[in-house]
């Protein structure tokens, strides 16, 4: 292409923003734990070695339905990291992000349209599974027993 320009097109294209979010209402509330299966008798809900990482799925109870989360999740003892995340649930058609931290993971799911987690019927503690979390001992790491 020597002596030549590359041409460029150029175009323009409504956007409209949304006037502001209204209020939540002030009886909102979230809550979440971790899924355990009732019916093991083991004390964990999944081991972790060296040559096999552990998941794990995070469940969401909510009075609202919600179209977006943002979190972050702290990983103890040292020496294990996050892997994977994966939308699950009603949530498994939303976007996911997630950036890896020096102990964690933050992470932002969001829908592109309607509000794909629900309310729980019988309220917040009434949770749906939404984040599969995955974690592995990091490469060199030995525990100490």
């Amino acid at each position: 292409m020597a002596g030549r320009a590359a041409e460029r097109g150029t175009s323009s294209v409504p956007f409209h923003v949304g006037g502001p979010c209204p209020p939540a209402p002030a009886d909102t509330c979230l809550t979440a734990d971790w899924h355990h299966d009732v019916t093991s008798t083991d004390l964990c809900d999944d081991l972790v070695a060296p040559d096999h990482p552990a998941s794990v799925t995070l469940e969401i109870g909510t009075t609202v339905a919600l179209a977006a989360l943002e979190g972050g999740l702290t990983l103890s003892p040292p020496g294990l990291h996050i892997t994977a995340l994966e939308a699950v649930g009603p949530a498994a058609g939303m976007h996911l992000v997630w950036q890896a931290t020096a102990d964690g993971a933050r992470f932002a799911m969001f829908a592109d349209a309607g509000a794909p987690i629900p309310p729980g019927a019988r309220g917040p503690m009434d949770r749906v599974p939404v984040l599969k979390v995955t974690a592995a001992v990091t490469a060199g790491f030995r525990f100490r027993p």
